[in-house]
């Protein structure tokens, strides 16, 4: 492997592990316990006819459908604040690799607002090779812009954008990188929700993939897992009767990528005021995932394959499999990596 296709590869992990997740910065589940348990309405990506498209699914009446004129091109994240109030979408016009170098053009960040899902706001990013936003509070949202620049091959800017509620930019900052020397520039990594709203419960994982989960002195270890799948993310319910958690594994070192059925991800629901796995999901896909009242919303599988469930806490059984031709999911159409040289 060259120079340039080993670059190319750590460029695509890092657009794997890093696009899922910048939704939540802090230790300690702040985005949760805003959550209003009356919603019962959500986006999810899915293709219509060639087009990727913005759907609207309502728990309560069971159905979903298109939104309209809800931003073009290719979705590539949907997330919401904590308070759930607005709802940021990134698309891009194209993507794909041009060479060894992947790459998207003509991105841009829709505003919506959280409860009615109407349009406030459509902001140019523009073009680069690889980007991610998040969720820096409840009242701004950050995104993360890595280009080649075109004068010199060999250095890569790093543009960093802060956004307010109304999409005003409230902050911008640019760095250089000379990957030939410093390496590929770092990406914000969210931290894990590693405690519980009131702090009763939390999660410690280790370097070898083992987590435990702690409910204080009464029960000082309710859980403990062994997995060969990397830590993704945690949440939990707002009334601590649960929690959620998901591992991963979409490194080239996964021998079974490439096959019929790649085991690349498995979510967790867990029971605390019981003690138990109320659900254990393995398979393809990403698992992103989201606790919207009662139900645990996941996506699960690639590409036409891939689907979006809903798990019922309370009857403590999956109650609906979204199933859209060609695919569909939480944040976007779950791809599988493509590493290439």
């Amino acid at each position: 492997m060259n120079y340039f296709s080993s670059l190319a590869v750590s460029i695509i992990i890092a657009l794997l592990l890093s696009g899922c997740g910048g939704k939540n910065r802090n230790n300690k589940s702040s985005g949760l316990k805003n959550y209003s348990d009356t919603v019962t309405r959500f986006l999810f990506a899915g293709k219509l006819g060639k087009e990727t498209a913005l759907y609207e699914y309502d728990i309560a009446a069971d159905k979903y459908f298109p939104l309209k004129n809800r931003g073009r091109g290719k979705i590539v994240d949907i997330q919401a604040n904590p308070s759930r109030t607005y709802i940021y979408v990134i698309t891009a016009a194209k993507e794909g690799h041009g060479g060894v170098f992947p790459f998207f053009q003509k991105a841009q960040l829709h505003l919506l607002n959280g409860r009615t899902f109407a349009p406030i706001k459509t902001i140019s990013i523009g073009d680069g090779i690889q980007l991610v936003g998040g969720c820096d509070s409840d009242s701004t949202f950050g995104i993360t812009i890595n280009k080649i620049q075109s004068n010199m091959y060999s250095h890569i800017a790093q543009n960093k954008i802060v956004f307010s509620q109304d999409g005003s930019r409230l902050k911008e900052e640019t760095r250089m990188y000379d990957f030939s020397k410093e390496g590929y520039p770092p990406l914000p990594k969210p931290k894990l929700q590693l405690l519980s709203n009131n702090e009763k419960y939390s999660i410690t994982p280790n370097e070898k993939n083992a987590l435990f989960l702690h409910g204080g002195v009464e029960n000082p270890k309710l859980l403990a897992k062994e997995s060969k799948q990397k830590m993704n993310a945690i949440r939990w319910t707002n009334d601590e009767s649960a929690v959620v958690f998901s591992t991963i594994d979409v490194s080239r070192n996964n021998a079974t990528l490439q096959t019929a059925k790649p085991q690349t991800s498995t979510l967790y629901i867990f029971s605390l005021t019981e003690n138990v796995m109320l659900k254990t999901i393995e398979g393809s896909g990403f698992k992103h995932f989201d606790i919207i009242g009662n139900f645990v919303i996941y996506d699960d599988g690639f590409g036409e394959e891939s689907r979006v469930h809903i798990y019922d806490l309370q009857k403590k059984n999956e109650t609906r499999i979204i199933s859209i031709a060609a695919g569909c999911g939480l944040t976007n159409i779950p791809e599988l990596p493509q590493y290439g040289l």
